[in-house]
């Protein structure tokens, strides 16, 4: 089903949902073994950041003490559209079951009806394609909330078309993923663990620093489409396809790419196909041939560095120096071997 803008119209938030604010709370303690879901500011886990029981919600009170407020303040009712206002800004995650969460979330439930999840999910894509509003440290707090505006299908009473988003979501193509690798425990205590700089491995090149606007797009379909790879989070960092270009090679398949700046700063992916890559790209080259589970394997590693990146900071010049710790056979000589066990242990690794 291809989707058609011909209908959408622009809707302010408080006038389609009913906008909460999440329970400013102390995380609880957990001293029993719970199934209620509490949401913090996370871009991970659709929102959950733990599980707690209701008694050990109940008694958590929001300064530590015997301060406390009712129960009913903290957990907040199924069917919710849960959006992050502070940190990882513009994440909005479906809440099938009821919850609790911290006042980083803004729970929304429709004013006129409920979300599923297809409705949620359609949603949510639109709220997460404006996530550029809130960089560099802005809050998007209830009190900015019920004044934004997001843009949605409508209806001819210019109400949102709440049955074509729901049947949108329904026509989209996906099979649940299986594996045959059953879970492998791998004895971490075992291994011996060493700084090395990102250059002590990869020889750090800068891409070809395309201007999309100046490339002709095509699509996913089109046999001759290039990926172009720019500072992105998703998507393997694709966020186009375009023809190629007669007097410029494409980057090879299999190297690494890593977002020097922007909000995705430091997302880290391999392509496993040739590609052309945008501004601020930078590519990593193995100095010796290593599988794509080790590839994988540093990739994580690299991206959990992102923190040292925030408030605009960026991972230009310093990127070859950023020093990532990795299993080691013997003094600067990275354990490949252990890196591709452990993730060949992991369920779904037989996908890669």
């Amino acid at each position: 089903m291809k989707i058609d803008f011909t209908n959408w119209l622009e809707f302010k938030l408080s006038d389609i949902f009913i906008i909460r604010k999440g329970f400013y709370n102390k995380k609880p303690e957990s001293t029993i073994k719970g199934n209620i879901p509490f949401l913090g500011a996370t871009d991970k886990n659709n929102g959950v950041t733990d599980y707690y029981s209701i008694i050990d919600i109940e008694n958590a009170s929001r300064t530590g003490d015997d301060n406390n407020s009712p129960i009913e303040n903290k957990i907040f009712p199924q069917n919710a559209l849960c959006v992050t206002n502070n940190g990882s800004v513009g994440f909005a995650y479906y809440q099938k079951e009821k919850f609790t969460c911290s006042h980083d979330v803004n729970p929304i439930y429709i004013l006129d009806g409920e979300f599923n999840e297809y409705i949620a999910l359609f949603v949510a894509s639109i709220i997460h394609k404006d996530r550029y509003k809130w960089a560099f440290g802005r809050k998007w707090r209830p009190e900015r909330m019920i004044d934004s505006i997001i843009l949605l299908p409508a209806i001819n009473n210019k109400k949102p078309d709440w049955l074509y988003m729901e049947n949108y979501i329904k026509t989209l193509k996906y099979k649940h993923l299986s594996t045959n690798i059953i879970k492998k425990d791998i004895e971490l205590d075992d291994v011996t663990y060493e700084e090395f700089e990102i250059n002590d491995i990869f020889e750090v090149k800068y891409g070809i620093n395309l201007e999309l606007n100046n490339c002709e797009e095509t699509t996913a379909d089109d046999i001759n489409a290039i990926n172009f790879v720019s500072r992105s989070r998703e998507n393997n960092g694709v966020t186009a396809y375009i023809k190629r270009i007669p007097e410029i090679e494409p980057q090879k398949e299999g190297l690494i790419t890593v977002a020097g700046g922007g909000s995705s700063v430091l997302s880290t992916f391999i392509q496993k196909k040739s590609f052309y890559s945008g501004r601020d790209l930078y590519l990593l080259e193995p100095k010796e041939e290593i599988s794509i589970y080790v590839k994988l394997y540093i990739c994580t590693i690299i991206m959990s560095n992102k923190y040292k990146y925030s408030f605009g900071r960026q991972a230009n010049k310093t990127l070859g120096k950023i020093r990532i710790v990795l299993p080691s056979k013997s003094k600067k000589i990275p354990d490949y071997v252990y890196m591709e066990n452990y993730i060949k242990s992991l369920p779904f690794s037989d996908k890669l």
